[in-house]
């Protein structure tokens, strides 16, 4: 079931390595009416793959360490373990891009 979505307003507030837009929207509730003007931010980064690296003969995963910023301005601490992941740009395959 489609419900109606009305965008009063729609502003790209950061172009970069993501971008961010902050948008005014109206939705058709479950009753039928209409909502509020209610805003919302999108914050796009693309697509990115991330890969669980196994060694089955040691029963191993291999994880990297990755300084977040975030973290570190939230008082938690800044390196973090993760799993092997990167961005995949427009026109390269996920699979490709995992690989690498």
């Amino acid at each position: 079931m489609s419900r109606r979505v009305e965008v009063l307003e729609r502003r790209r507030l950061y172009e970069g390595f993501m971008s961010l837009d902050r948008a005014v929207v109206r939705y058709e509730r479950f009753d039928g009416t209409m909502s509020e003007p209610v805003e919302r931010l999108i914050l796009e980064r693309g697509d990115a793959v991330g890969v669980l690296l196994y060694d089955p003969e040691r029963d191993q995963v291999a994880l990297v360490e990755q300084f977040r910023y975030p973290a570190y301005a939230a008082g938690e601490p800044a390196w973090l373990l993760e799993i092997v992941a990167g961005t995949v740009r427009a026109g390269e395959d996920p699979e490709v891009v995992a690989r690498s």
